[in-house]
């Protein structure tokens, strides 16, 4: 039985933590599965019923950075090591060329979000103006994540925006960089009957149903502004956050001055946002960065219309007009009209709703997609 050792660093847990429970459940058996996770252990309790895995909590490694992560990969030897990657940034150079040194068989790199494009060319004239463009940040930063893509043996990328990105941006190699698009259990998100709203003559509220961390990167600020422009001139709709992180205060905050107060309720992370999802008319995710955000896929596949900013692999899920609405990244204005038109056009929210939950249903499969990535993590 080969052994994989997979390696986290995040302290909130969201769809990169939740994408790698689903792979080692389904290492079970064809794997010893060690995962150790340089900040918070979200994996404990989730893969406690699997024999085959074990969980070690480490600190996070600030210091000696080769060194330090070299000692670690030595002492939890195994064939294959995975990365997993929630931000593009998570793990410095140093980690990957330990890997490679301490003879690892196999290096994979899981990427989930999108890198921002490399800063513009250096400009300056003279000696200087050279020497910055030659030996500056700018360029040791892309060519030490260039050597980085170069040093993993495959690169799975959650969405092809992200690998054309890195392709593109950070001149990784076409060959070892490869798109496996997130899927979700299909058998677990189902759509229910939404007769209350179907008609404009009903008054009972139409249900918002956001799902994300309240982090920057989701921009929930965004939605909240967008939700006060909204009850100024749709006032029958109430919304429902699902999620924690290192912002809520100020949201709750930004609620009561917006005087939303009796519009959005924050609820926290929840385990299981099925009993949500069957419960909302509308999705919406207004984040500035994705890679392909598996509670979009979840909404979709419960028949849920969404409206979310083109950011990422959204592009590459929803189906604008069709599957629901795509708007611009950091428009307020755009946000608050796609969310207003999906409330007053019932029969469009309805139909919308019907299309996503059949494309959910036909490309994003998370047996099809595990499949493909067990089969790469397990090739050596």
């Amino acid at each position: 039985m080969r052994r994989v050792l997979f390696i986290t660093q995040t302290p909130e847990f969201g769809g990169a933590e939740k994408h790698l429970i689903d792979l080692v459940r389904r290492m079970n058996g064809a794997a010893q599965c060690t995962i150790l996770c340089f900040s918070e252990d979200f994996y404990s309790q989730a893969l406690k019923n699997h024999p085959t895995v074990r969980v070690v909590k480490l600190p996070r490694i600030t210091k000696a950075k080769f060194r330090s992560f070299a000692a670690a990969f030595l002492r939890y030897r195994s064939d294959v090591i995975v990365m997993v990657k929630g931000i593009f940034e998570h793990y410095p150079f140093w980690a990957y060329l330990a890997a490679r040194s301490c003879g690892y068989r196999r290096l994979v790199v899981i990427e989930h979000l999108i890198p921002d494009p490399i800063p513009g060319r250096v400009q300056g004239e003279g000696t200087r103006g050279i020497l910055r463009r030659l030996l500056g940040w700018r360029t040791r930063y892309y060519l030490r994540t260039k050597l980085q893509g170069h040093l993993s043996h495959v690169t799975v990328c959650v969405s092809e925006a992200i690998r054309e990105c890195l392709i593109r941006e950070y001149g990784y190699s076409q060959q070892t960089t490869v798109t496996i698009r997130n899927g979700i259990d299909l058998r677990r998100y189902v759509p229910t009957k939404r007769g209350n709203h179907v008609t404009s003559s009903n008054t009972a509220p139409i249900k918002i149903l956001c799902v994300a961390r309240l982090s920057q990167v989701k921009r929930i600020d965004l939605l909240l502004r967008a939700l006060a422009l909204l009850a100024e001139s749709h006032g029958n709709w109430r919304c429902d956050i699902l999620g924690s992180g290192p912002l809520e205060e100020e949201l709750r905050g930004l609620v009561r001055q917006l005087k939303l107060d009796e519009y959005v309720r924050f609820l926290g992370q929840q385990e299981d946002v099925r009993p949500f999802l069957a419960a909302a008319d509308l999705f919406v995710l207004p984040s500035e960065k994705e890679g392909l955000p598996l509670a979009l896929l979840e909404a979709m596949a419960s028949g849920v219309p969404p409206v979310v900013t083109e950011v990422g692999g959204t592009g590459e899920v929803v189906v604008h007009g069709q599957s629901g609405l795509l708007v611009k990244a950091g428009s307020t204005d755009e946000l608050e009209r796609a969310i207003a038109y999906l409330l007053v056009h019932h029969e469009e929210r309805r139909r919308m709703g019907e299309v996503a939950h059949l494309h959910a249903k036909r490309f994003f499969d998370i047996e099809d997609s595990m499949a493909r990535l067990k089969q790469i993590v397990l090739s050596c």
